[in-house]
């Protein structure tokens, strides 16, 4: 997911973590998308989380001054105007020029791989609309980009949040973050009885605002967060994921579910109805709520862990990682196939499919990784500078002048 711009201050070791972080929820996707960890998806939960703190923390450091003695109304809105317009060329400058490159990538393939070609798939991804397309379009595509709607939901958060970040006085900002957080589950509930399948809930993006927006709470009281704070918030979120499966596992009982079958497919997003689309997406914010007010404490065995520099640096790349992953994952996969010309994943033994998904997961995150820290420092880097450079000189002056 996009990163977030800058390192706010609270020393490096804090937003180290917070890299750190990032790293272990794009192995979890990882692991989700090679069939080995079916709950991987609430990785992409805590990026959402991640994305709401770091830029607020981000925006917050650089504000420009509050009205003080001698400023005139104009100078202020100028200054406030700059700040707005400074947020969206950082959002931009290092998201979409990797990103658009990746989709220019994915439509060239798709003149070369058979199966459906649907131009507005591409049209959609790149316009940061794809999540509204997948709607409407369930069936799975044949190019390694279906993993994008999820940056298009971050990119719309951003578009509408970022004017309220900028603009709004921290006490009316917290007002309307926690409106937005508890109007998402109440629309959540409002819609329980359309929201019978993963896809149809998780793409509905202003359903999932509340990710974003308890990120951007969570940064605007940090100074109020200490270890035992952030303790109890992980508490809380370790909590509602347990309640969650119990309350479900009840459901499924109830519904004829047998052994093992009474706690699967709870948090796998395979098996929604009975209202879980309603309540999930609250556990797996509250969940990521608590991971990251853990890292940026930095206090206790959870920190600790993060604390590994290496982890750190995968998830300075992790941007490019994310992008990356699911090609990653699909030419290891087909090279497999061609290898040893059969498909491993769905043919021989339980035992051997198992071990066949696990090396697969293993290598892919190996693969990833290394591609991710290339390109983060050849091409997500620099093309975000150049951007940066270029809607500066062309957008901010006039702002400025």
């Amino acid at each position: 997911m996009g990163q977030g711009g800058g390192r706010p201050g609270h020393g490096a070791a804090r937003y180290d973590r917070i890299d750190a972080l990032r790293a272990l929820a794009m192995m979890a996707v990882i692991a989700q998308h090679t069939d080995i960890f079916p709950i991987g998806w609430l990785g992409v939960w805590i990026f959402y989380v991640i994305s709401g703190f770091v830029v607020t923390l981000s925006i917050r450091r650089g504000d420009p001054p509050r009205a003080i003695a001698g400023d005139t109304r104009r100078a202020i809105a100028r200054d406030k105007g700059a700040a707005l317009a400074g947020f969206y060329i950082r959002r931009a400058a290092r998201i979409i020029p990797l990103y658009w490159l990746y989709v220019a990538l994915a439509g060239f393939i798709t003149f070369w791989l058979p199966g459906p070609d649907d131009p507005w798939e591409i049209l959609s991804q790149a316009s940061f609309t794809y999540n509204f397309y997948l709607l409407d379009h369930p069936e799975i595509s044949v190019l390694p980009t279906t993993h994008l709607w999820t940056i298009s939901v971050e990119m719309q958060f951003y578009a509408l949040a970022g004017v309220a970040i900028v603009l709004l006085s921290d006490g009316a900002l917290k007002r309307c973050l926690a409106g937005v957080v508890a109007g998402c589950l109440l629309g959540r509930i409002a819609l329980i009885g359309q929201l019978q399948h993963f896809n149809q809930s998780a793409h509905i993006s202003f359903l999932h605002f509340d990710a974003f927006s308890a990120g951007c709470l969570l940064a605007l009281y940090r100074a109020r967060i200490g270890a035992p704070q952030a303790g109890f918030l992980m508490m809380l979120g370790v909590m509602a994921m347990a309640l969650l499966v119990a309350v479900y596992a009840v459901v499924n009982h109830h519904l004829g579910a047998q052994g093992i079958e009474v706690v699967q497919k709870i948090l796998s997003g395979d098996g929604m109805g009975q209202g879980r689309g309603a309540f999930i997406f609250s556990a797996a914010t509250m969940l990521g709520v608590g991971c990251v007010a853990m890292a940026a404490a930095g206090r206790g065995w959870f920190p600790a862990l993060l604390g590994w520099g290496w982890l750190a640096r995968i998830g300075r790349a992790s941007y490019s990682g994310y992008l990356l992953h699911f090609a990653v994952i699909e030419g290891l996969y087909e090279a497999v196939i061609l290898l040893i010309g059969h498909d491993p994943m769905h043919s021989g033994t339980g035992a051997m499919q198992i071990a066949f998904r696990l090396a697969l997961c293993v290598g892919s995150i190996g693969m990833t990784v290394l591609l991710a820290d290339l390109c983060y420092r050849w091409l997500e880097m620099p093309l975000a500078r150049l951007c940066r450079v270029l809607l500066e000189k062309c957008l901010l002056k006039p702002v400025r002048a």
